[in-house]
């Protein structure tokens, strides 16, 4: 693809409930703070504005310009919100508009300026149901999906999914894979097998598959370091006393960059309908990936076998077995195919000219004017001071599950004395 005459900057707006400059962890903060950063290397003109419950925080460093939107911890007051952000937006008139996971953005698609690009991302999603927050975030990605020029998916497979189970034309979607910023990491001398899982305590991310894998491990001859990234729960004290299993907790991006760049191979055993950040880190460091088989990013990117390996229905003895295997022979030639995948397609400039062919604006979108009907109420609203038991939690659970857009009227009429 070729990259757009230069002569015609845009000036990108990418709207964000997470941002790793401000210390925040997780795929989407990683995803928004490389993305914005990736612009700004190429010319552009980008502004990033973060919208979360905590109070104010803001980037330490970062290349890119920065607003802060704090959400209030009563609903009722969101439309207030809605109309600080919305405001914002005329006064910046930016030429296009990047919407990863914030449902004020999905409100006000339908009022912003119709010469704006407007781009949503999608994050999360769940082909069929699902108790945790991907179906909702992707329900959010397509909210007024009549208004938006494109939905970005992470993967081709999502793009197909996402079309069938929300009736939209598959022509709205495309898929621009993730991508990381090659940082080289101090290769350190070793003399054993390194694997790595970084999925915490997260049934989603695979952590009981992990967790059966070291337990199969801790009963070979083999030569080998375990290293588990984020707070593993009741899945440490099985290890505790075993000095070939490393449980990090949560790292900096650079101590978890490191660790991961010394590692032989890493488990994504993830269930997420998603593509895994973690893969194409992996990649780009040239450490083999074992995946399991779910309809993801993971297909998109690997052969089996050549860059890396896919084990279907996350079989424990399957993943053990290609372990055994790559700790016997000689693994650089698999390694240096995963580094070569990440620089063919994966690459920040193969990013940057993806989004950039959206930059096009080939729809008439329609405009209307702004009322209530474009306050959509956050989706993730924290309930973690709540009771385990207590009804706005347990609520809050099922208008999630079922997918429920929150709009104001919505709210005013079925929830507001249940939802404070």
């Amino acid at each position: 693809m070729e990259s757009l005459d230069r002569s015609n900057i845009k000036k990108i707006l990418l709207t964000t409930t997470g941002l790793s400059s401000v210390g925040q962890g997780g795929g989407i903060s990683s995803y928004v703070n490389d993305l914005a950063t990736n612009f700004v290397n190429k010319g552009y003109k980008v502004t990033v504005y973060l919208v979360r419950q905590s109070e104010p925080v803001f980037p330490t460093a970062s290349v890119y310009d920065y607003s802060f939107f704090q959400i209030p911890n009563k609903r009722c007051d969101e439309s207030v919100l809605v109309s600080e952000i919305y405001k914002s937006i005329l006064a910046l008139n930016p030429d296009v508009i990047i919407n990863n996971d914030v449902s004020y953005i999905a409100g006000l698609w339908p009022v912003l300026d119709t010469k704006i690009i407007r781009i949503s991302v999608m994050h999360g999603f769940k082909e069929g149901f699902t108790w945790s927050n991907f179906g909702i975030q992707g329900k959010m990605a397509i909210c007024n999906w009549k208004y938006i020029d494109y939905i970005v998916c992470q993967n081709e497979a999502m793009v197909a999914d996402a079309s069938k189970k929300y009736h939209i034309p598959e022509q709205k979607f495309c898929c621009i894979h993730q991508t990381v910023n090659f940082v080289p990491v101090q290769k350190l001398e070793k003399s054993s097998f390194s694997i790595l899982f970084a999925g915490g305590a997260s049934y989603s991310k695979g952590a009981d598959i992990a967790y059966n894998v070291a337990k199969e491990l801790k009963n070979t001859s083999l030569n080998f370091e375990f290293h588990w990234c984020l707070p593993a729960g009741k899945y440490k004290k099985y290890f505790e006393s075993d000095r070939r299993f490393v449980f990090h907790g949560a790292l900096s991006r650079e101590s978890f960059l490191q660790t991961l760049g010394n590692s032989d191979c890493i488990l994504i055993p993830t269930r997420m309908d998603t593509g895994p950040l973690h893969l194409v880190e992996a990649l780009a460091q040239g450490v083999i990936p074992l995946c399991n088989d779910v309809k993801s990013a993971i297909p998109d990117l690997k052969k089996s076998g050549k860059n890396g390996f896919i084990v279907k229905k996350n079989r424990v003895r399957e993943y053990l077995r290609i372990i055994e295997d790559l700790s016997k022979k000689n693994i650089v030639s698999i390694s240096d195919l995963a580094k070569e995948s990440y620089q063919k397609t994966l690459t920040p400039e193969c990013q940057v000219l993806s989004f950039e062919q959206l930059f096009r604006k080939n729809t008439s979108l329609m405009q209307r004017s702004f009322s209530s009907q474009n306050v959509v109420h956050f989706h993730l609203y924290n309930t973690a001071l709540y009771h385990k038991v207590s009804y706005v939690r347990i609520l809050n659970k099922v208008i999630n599950a079922f997918e429920i857009v929150m709009t104001d009227r919505l709210y005013k009429n079925c929830f507001k004395y249940l939802l404070k």
